[in-house]
């Protein structure tokens, strides 16, 4: 038997990972790396493997471990600290690609800990930098941003260009997550200038890519495709698949955003075969999820189902909360459309305790503040859904009171039809017992959404109103600059607008609950007056001339809920009109019913405007003169006052010319 040594086995595995393909990453440069350590040693000879092992980074990560371990074999030898925190940097690179983000952010500690011994500023930006991307990754965005504005200090400092530019991609990637656009762009192009200036054609792509995907979120399609296709072809002559890939995804993205279903099912279907190929596990969540969700826009239920589960099970285990709250959504609507109620009630729960977890910055306020609006839509959806469904069975239940009759004239004929009858009993129990299910359910939606008020008036308003007041004392307590006074005034302007919405949600949520009026005898003209002294001063602000041309009208009414729909409609009228322009508010009677009107020289309103203009959270295609809040919420809350108060409300507009708002209330 012959016998194989021990040195033998060792040099043959050395070999294969020596010679293994490389395909996924940059051909030459590699070669090129591997060239120059045939005749390095010491410290050189260790920086070189480092580089070689961050060229494996996407593709290949255990390569990159391979040769970052070798390099640190050589750095503990010569003693030397910036090899070695470069080394861990690159490590917990290659540990985040295969999936395992704990082990990362110890390597990265690790980097940081040597970087800081050794007074490494660029090793240390680093270190921040890939901290900041891997609490990124976990949606935990305050600490995120922490660790980017570090990372950024510290290249600026040390007048790292490529590192800036990794800083600025970060940044970039922060600032949309938060759908601050214009900010994100700009640090993306920042990236690509720095990018381009050194010449660093992976660098190039990657920027060219987030560019390309900042401007499909924005709209500009035609120059996103060309961006992405640019980044495509740069890719492919590097022969950088894990590149390649992500770049697929985002045409794939692209086109499902337009609408072009049949390419974003090619570009998916050509990315998953590169995620196939090269393992990995970075991808395979994005990949599944896309292809998921085009095939369930293309109805193709069955065919979607298993891309959206394997996309859930990837981003659950490699802790991508995003994507597994995307699945869970969609996952809930594919077995809503196969009547699989009980799966789709089950990830519809899913997705609202992933939705929730991804709150957990005051960097996600606004997006806080949009999913609340979202989850309160949803519920009156539901609502009205099971209202639907409610009456549904009650017309069921009719008809087979309808049916029981008839089985009892049959029986009174013929004996045999006995049977029928009693499976007909039988029948009406088991809809009864269904009905007091749909109720219960019913039942909890309003107990639910009698919940969420709930936090509204303690979890978001009692912070805002401390956020408000510790702003409005900053100013007394220090001198700020300019500039910190322009943020003092940004918080001060978004907490406002933050609790004017949600006085205007109590206030729709007390009137839901609040169906009868408060009677008593108002003077409607002297009420009017006193709200046009009360808004005299806003309007002064914008050179607007208050007009009024009042009546006498006296009437029975609620006069907290006229007044508050009076307030609500001037208002409006002042915000949304430019500078000098005339507002009008007159009163009179015709016909036995009360009128009020408030007339403006605004926008006006278009067609599709007024078909939505009542309606809760519809933004208009009007916008405020100068730049005050509006929530889509003050005009649903006037139209609810006056129908409860018996009366009516119109509006009379064109675009262009203005509108006027006019109530109509009966004398009696």
């Amino acid at each position: 038997m012959k016998i194989v040594r021990p040195h033998r086995i060792l040099f043959a595995l050395l070999l294969i990972v020596m010679i293994q393909p490389v395909l996924g990453q940059n051909t030459t440069r590699i070669f090129e790396l591997k060239k120059r350590m045939k005749a390095a040693k010491g410290v050189e000879k260790a920086a070189l493997l480092n580089q070689i092992g961050f060229e494996f980074r996407t593709s290949h990560p255990d390569s990159t471990l391979h040769y970052c371990r070798l390099a640190l074999k050589i750095s503990r030898v010569e003693k030397a600290n910036a090899p070695m925190a470069e080394s861990y940097n690159f490590m917990g690179l290659a540990d985040l690609y295969k999936g395992s983000p704990k082990e990362a952010l110890k390597k990265y500690d690790s980097a940081f800990s040597l970087a800081q011994s050794g007074n490494d500023t660029v090793q240390m930006a680093h270190a921040y930098n890939n901290t900041g991307r891997l609490f990124f990754e976990w949606a935990d965005l305050a600490k995120a941003y922490e660790n980017f504005s570090k990372a950024r200090l510290f290249f600026e400092s040390a007048k790292d260009s490529a590192g800036m530019a990794y800083a600025y991609r970060s940044l970039s990637d922060l600032f949309k997550s938060q759908h601050d656009y214009e900010n994100a762009l700009a640090m993306a192009q920042k990236a690509l200038a720095l990018r381009q200036a050194d010449g660093e054609p992976y660098g190039i792509i990657t920027a060219k890519n987030q560019i390309g995907l900042l401007y499909e979120i924005t709209g500009d399609f035609t120059q996103a495709e060309s961006l992405l296709r640019e980044a495509e072809e740069m890719a492919s002559n590097l022969e950088d698949e894990a590149l390649l890939a992500e770049i697929k995804l985002a045409l794939g993205q692209l086109y499902l955003h337009t609408g072009s279903l049949t390419k974003a099912l090619s570009e998916g279907f050509r990315a998953e075969n590169i995620v196939k190929r090269l393992s990995s596990t970075r991808l395979v969540s994005k990949s599944n999820l896309l292809l998921g969700e085009i095939l369930l826009k293309q109805k193709q239920l069955r065919e979607a189902l298993p891309y959206l589960l394997a996309a859930e099970i990837s981003s659950k285990q490699y802790k991508q909360l995003e994507m597994q709250t995307e699945a869970s959504f969609y996952l809930a609507q594919l077995y809503g459309l196969q009547g699989v109620s009980a799966k789709a009630l089950l990830y519809q729960t899913q997705y609202k305790q992933l939705n929730d977890s991804l709150k957990n910055s005051e960097l996600a306020l606004q997006a806080e503040k949009f999913n609340f609006q979202l989850e309160i839509e949803r519920n009156q959806q539901e609502n009205e859904l099971l209202k639907a469904i409610e009456q549904k069975n009650q017309a069921t239940i009719r008809f087979q009171r309808y049916l029981n009759l008839g089985a009892f004239l049959i029986l009174l004929i013929v004996g045999t039809f006995s049977y029928f009858l009693w499976r007909s009993g039988k029948a009406r129990q088991l809809i009864n017992q269904k009905l007091k299910v749909q109720n219960h359910k019913l039942r909890e939606l309003n107990e639910e959404k009698d919940s969420l008020m709930g936090v509204v008036a303690h979890d978001l308003k009692t912070p805002l109103t401390n956020i408000k007041s510790i702003s409005d004392l900053l100013p007394a307590v220090a001198t700020l600059s300019k500039k910190q006074e322009d943020f003092v005034g940004l918080i001060q302007k978004s907490t406002a607008a933050g609790l004017t919405l949600i006085d205007e949600l109590l206030e729709i949520h007390t009137l839901e609950n609040t169906l009868s009026p408060n009677l008593s005898f108002v003077s409607v003209s002297t009420l009017l007056q006193k709200k046009a002294e009360a808004f005299q001063s806003a309007a002064d602000l914008k050179s607007i001339r208050l007009i009024t041309d009042i009546q006498e009208v006296g009437l029975s009414t609620d006069a907290e809920w006229l007044g508050r729909s009076m307030d609500n409609l001037i208002s409006n009228a002042i915000k949304f009109s430019p500078r000098q322009a005339t507002v009008t508010l007159r009163s009179g009677i015709t016909d036995n019913e009360a009128w009020i009107s408030i007339k403006d020289e605004g926008p006006g309103f278009t067609e599709e405007d007024k078909s939505k203009v009542f309606q809760k959270f519809k933004k208009l295609s009007a916008r405020p003169t100068a730049g005050e809040s509006s929530n889509g919420l003050g005009l649903s809350i006037v139209k609810t006052l006056v129908e409860r108060m018996k009366g009516t409300i119109a509006l009379l507009s064109d675009p262009g010319k203005g509108s006027e708002f006019i109530i109509r209330l009966p004398m009696k």
